[in-house]
């Protein structure tokens, strides 16, 4: 779903002055805070309790847009407004008029590939790739905007029946493959009868590949290491129809709280959540589990087309950061799976450093682990974001102190 139509759409419309101050204010605010897009969108509707949908539709596609398209400013209005660490609310206005002429997507659209992303994040994505027709196909991708997709809760209904109820209700969707669901079109499927009752969750698709890879049975003990919000202790929870179970662990207790309403919602019991205080949470917890999902933190490089601030925030030193906090993570919590119990660790980066590579350098250090399988979906490929996978088996105890 290209980005074309909407943003024609936007350029017809009157741009009101409050809608503009908005606009402004959002880009410098997004500009220099590590936050999302999608959270400053947040905080801007919340704040402008007035606008109607109209004004919502329109501020949130040109904002959307013109985070998408940032890099190709640069060119076209003379300006680095990427590596730029003082823009003015000038130069953010300039963007705005310049997205509004009637021709400036053309021209936004036959800019350098090169041009649309931080220096950094070029030169890792140059160096996990090491073919130009990769990066370049990458590169484009970053410019086109992403479908929604839904989980199927097949515990509760059948792929068929909720594509069929969320039809008569007014949402365009249509089944991919399993219980996987594909919106046409961005609507609000959060007010829905089917989500009220628990029959889906917002969930892409290469997320949804992860919890069938883990191989988890009804009879069996799984932790969900780096849980947050709890989407794949849910899937997991559904896979195995609600039996055995799940620990759901994390350092956030907001998130697990989340997890616990979701949970709820969906019918699932025999999911229990813990918080990560420290170590000790984890060493009681030894060699206890034949499943261990780890789900790690990582610069997200695969999710850059629905999160496109991140290639503006992309640095070379926050990706030090994960990939020491990866090698913790994996060290630690692989000592909670049982000898012959499996581990998955996944990723939404496509970098090999926090993929293939961490996996390799972790293998060397736990000769008491070997590899299963590894498996990847380059980002945009069946419609899904970027992700890595990979599944090891411990084959004899080897060391287990936490």
């Amino acid at each position: 779903m290209g980005i074309g139509k909407k943003a024609a759409k936007a350029n017809a419309m009157k741009l009101y002055p409050s809608i503009k101050r908005e606009l402004i204010s959002s880009l410098s605010y997004l500009f220099y805070n590590q936050t999302s897009a999608t959270q400053v969108v947040r905080y801007t509707f919340k704040k402008n309790t007035k606008w109607g949908s109209k004004d919502r539709r329109t501020y949130s596609e040109i904002f959307f847009d013109i985070v998408r398209y940032w890099g190709g400013f640069s060119e076209v209005l003379g300006k680095d407004l990427i590596h730029s660490e003082d823009l003015e609310d000038e130069d953010f206005e300039e963007m705005i008029d310049f997205y509004l002429e009637d021709d400036s997507l053309e021209k936004l659209k036959s800019t350098k590939l090169e041009d649309i992303v931080h220096a950094d994040l070029l030169e890792e994505v140059k160096k996990s790739f090491n073919n130009q027709r990769l990066i370049d196909k990458y590169l484009s991708r970053l410019l086109t905007s992403p479908y929604v997709f839904l989980r199927t809760n097949e515990s509760k209904i059948t792929t068929e029946k909720l594509v069929d109820q969320l039809v008569d209700g007014g949402i365009d969707a249509e089944s991919v493959s399993g219980g996987c669901i594909k919106l046409l079109k961005r609507q609000n499927v959060l007010q829905t009868e089917p989500y009220k009752n628990g029959f889906f969750e917002i969930q892409d698709g290469a997320s949804q590949d992860v919890a069938p890879f883990l191989e988890a049975k009804g009879s069996s003990r799984v932790a969900d290491t780096c849980a947050g919000a709890g989407g794949k202790s849910l899937h997991l929870s559904d896979l195995m129809r609600g039996k055995g179970r799940i620990l759901a662990l994390d350092i956030s207790e907001r998130r697990l709280e989340e997890l616990k309403k979701r949970s709820k919602r969906s019918g699932f019991q025999n999911i229990e959540t813990r918080v990560i205080k420290n170590n000790k949470t984890l060493k009681r917890l030894g060699e206890s589990f034949d499943r261990v999902l780890i789900d790690a933190p990582c610069s997200g490089t695969g999710t850059f087309r629905r999160k496109p601030a991140g290639k503006l925030h992309f640095r070379k030193s926050k990706l030090q950061e994960y990939l020491t906090v990866q090698k913790e993570i994996l060290d630690l919590h692989s000592k909670l799976v049982k000898v012959d119990g499996l581990i998955v660790y996944a990723t939404c980066s496509v970098l090999k450093a926090e993929n293939e590579e961490q996996i390799e350098s972790f293998l060397k250090r736990n000769p008491n682990f070997e590899l299963i399988e590894s498996q990847s979906n380059f980002m945009g490929d069946r419609e899904f974001d970027g992700f890595f996978m990979s599944k090891l088996k411990r084959i004899h105890p080897g060391s287990s102190k936490l």
